[in-house]
C-alpha cells in the first residue's frame, strides 16, 4: 500500500502537467486584417506607430505621427502567416526628401524641429527579394505580439488610415 501511495503522489503531478494546454494561441491571416497600433488601443488625434495589414497579403508600418523629423514614414511590402510567425517582404519606404530642418517656434507643432516643403516619395528597397520571419501570437487581453512587440487592432479596415 505505502508503494501505490508513492507512486500516485510521484506520478499525479504529471498527468496534471500533460493536460496543460498551450496558451500560445495562432493568429489567421483573417484575424490579422486591420490596423495595429503599438503599445496602446487608444488612439489620440492620430495614431503612433501602426501596421496595417490587407487582405490581399499587402502591409505598411508607420512611424509614430507626432515624429516631424524622421524621413521615413512607412515601410510597405507584402506578408504571410504561417502558425506562430509572420513572413514579411520589404519593398519600399514611404519617405521625405528635400525640405529644411525648422525650429519650431510657433508652438503649434509637437516637437523642437520639423522638417518642412519637403516631397513625399516611394523608395524601392534595394534586396525585396529577402523574407524575414518574425513571431506572431495572440497576446494577453486584445493584442498580438509581432516579434515581441505588443500591437493592438484600433480597426478592421486597413483603408480607414491613409497615406
Amino acid at each position: 500500500m505505502k508503494y501505490l501511495y508513492l507512486l500516485l503522489v510521484c506520478t499525479l503531478p504529471l498527468c496534471g502537467l500533460a493536460q496543460q494546454k498551450d496558451t500560445n494561441v495562432v493568429v489567421t491571416k483573417a484575424q490579422l486584417v486591420g490596423i495595429w497600433q503599438r503599445d496602446s488601443y487608444v488612439v489620440g488625434a492620430g495614431p503612433g506607430c501602426y501596421f496595417q495589414f490587407f487582405k490581399d497579403g499587402r502591409f505598411s508600418w508607420h512611424t509614430n505621427e507626432y515624429d516631424e523629423v524622421h524621413r521615413i514614414k512607412s515601410v510597405n511590402g507584402t506578408y504571410r502567416t504561417d502558425g506562430y510567425a509572420i513572413y514579411i517582404k520589404m519593398k519600399y519606404t514611404h519617405e521625405l526628401q528635400g525640405g529644411t530642418l525648422e525650429f519650431n517656434d510657433t508652438g503649434f507643432k509637437l516637437g523642437l524641429f520639423y522638417l518642412d516643403n519637403g516631397k513625399y516619395v516611394d523608395v524601392p528597397v534595394k534586396d525585396s527579394t529577402t523574407e524575414y520571419a518574425w513571431t506572431l501570437k495572440k497576446g494577453k487581453g486584445k493584442g498580438i505580439i509581432i516579434e515581441g512587440e505588443k500591437y493592438y487592432k484600433v480597426d478592421n479596415n486597413p483603408a480607414n488610415i491613409g497615406h
